[in-house]
């Protein structure tokens, strides 16, 4: 599980550890592919960002732990295999969020 905050670098909360991960996943591999559902409250959720290796053969290395949803922006949360690794040819779902870090008037209209 990738979410991807508008322009901003991917955050992971579920995936299969590397030998060289200093972090472990938010929800164990193991544990999310046997979930009928996520609940990712807001005010806690957390996420490795990701930093994509440019060079050839050497894997992405994660970041420590922080909170996903920190500011308003439009979240995408792609669930699928080899996410972490750019693969062109993976297979995923997506679906898209629209986080607030500020009190939706009850007057403004629901965006759809």
């Amino acid at each position: 599980m990738l979410i991807l905050p508008g322009l901003g670098e991917p955050t992971i909360v579920s995936f299969t550890p590397l030998p060289g991960d200093k972090f472990a996943p938010m929800i164990p591999q193991e544990k999310f592919a046997t979930l009928k559902h996520v609940d990712l409250l807001t005010t806690e959720a957390k996420g490795s960002p990701l930093i994509p290796n440019m060079k050839k053969n050497k894997p992405d290395a994660l970041k420590p732990p922080e909170l996903i949803f920190s500011k308003s922006n439009d979240y995408a949360i792609l669930i699928g295999n080899n996410l972490r690794y750019g693969d062109d040819s993976a297979l995923f779902s997506t679906c898209n969020v629209e986080y607030s870090d500020r009190v939706r008037p009850k007057s403004a209209p629901w965006r759809k």
